[in-house]
């Protein structure tokens, strides 16, 4: 069966202030390098090779570079790019509800997930979406995760539905990261939280689940890259190395040739 899931949304608009360890006011987490790739990119592959046709990133005004990456994704995907300075990831949800229909995918710019993963993981909604069709939307989930600072998730494991949400310890020893997979509109629930002053995507998801049914997908591989020690466990895990992640590589020269163009950002 194909993927009939072709849109993504990627949320890039964060500060990424765990990870701008030298106080560059124009510091891009989505552009980190890891191993010469910017952290987006690893999410846009998954993406890609999934299937997905149409990518939206929000992005801060500032964040000069990401958009560069059109250059790297023009002959596989669209990629448009929306402005959002507030920083927020519910705020920057409700920017696309007049673009974005369901089902699409949602994940922030930090996320690792092998390509194969992605693809498995989307096609496995796609199927169970078709048998039980009172499904919100799905979250990707791993087993014995490689750090404590992680958000846990507690899953039935007779129907696999999310019970609980912790963002702060193990529950029931499953991980999840920020990928969801929509299949009803997220954005009138949205409104009603933001209404109550919730701007807080944890509040958001801890909410949804105690309201409607969502479910995991266990899957072999996943990390959520905050900061340093995060790119330490992923290069570690993944990559099986122990080089430095501090060390970011040499800029693309797309990025190069926009601050010789704007001296501002240098």
């Amino acid at each position: 069966m194909c993927n009939s899931i072709k849109t993504a949304i990627i949320l890039a608009a964060g500060k990424g202030s765990r990870l701008n360890e030298k106080n560059d006011p124009f510091f891009s987490k989505a552009m980190y390098k890891v191993f010469d790739l910017p952290l987006i990119c690893y999410g846009i592959d998954a993406l890609v090779y999934s299937g997905i046709e149409k990518i939206f990133i929000m992005k801060n005004n500032y964040d000069y570079g990401i958009e560069t990456i059109k250059n790297r994704y023009a002959d596989t995907v669209s990629i448009s790019f929306i402005e959002n300075n507030n920083y927020t990831s519910l705020i920057s949800l409700m920017k696309f509800e007049e673009i974005v229909t369901t089902p699409f995918v949602l994940l922030d710019s930090d996320i690792y997930i092998q390509k194969d993963n992605m693809e498995r993981f989307l096609k496995h909604t796609q199927n169970d979406s078709m048998i039980d069709g009172d499904v919100f939307c799905y979250i990707p989930i791993v087993e014995n995760a490689h750090s404590k600072k992680v958000k846990n998730v507690n899953v039935d494991e007779n129907t696999n539905k999310v019970i609980g949400f912790d963002k702060g310890g193990y529950l029931n020893g499953y991980y999840g990261a920020m990928i969801y997979v929509f299949y009803r509109n997220p954005f009138n629930f949205c409104l009603e939280l933001k209404n109550r002053g919730e701007q807080r995507f944890t509040i958001f998801f801890s909410k949804l689940v105690d309201r409607y049914k969502v479910k995991a997908v266990l899957i072999n591989n996943l990390w959520d890259c905050n900061d340093i020690e995060d790119i330490h466990i992923l290069k570690r895990t993944y990559f099986d190395t122990n080089l430095d992640p501090q060390s970011e590589g040499p800029e693309d020269d797309e990025i190069v040739e926009w601050k010789n163009k704007n001296p501002a950002a240098k």
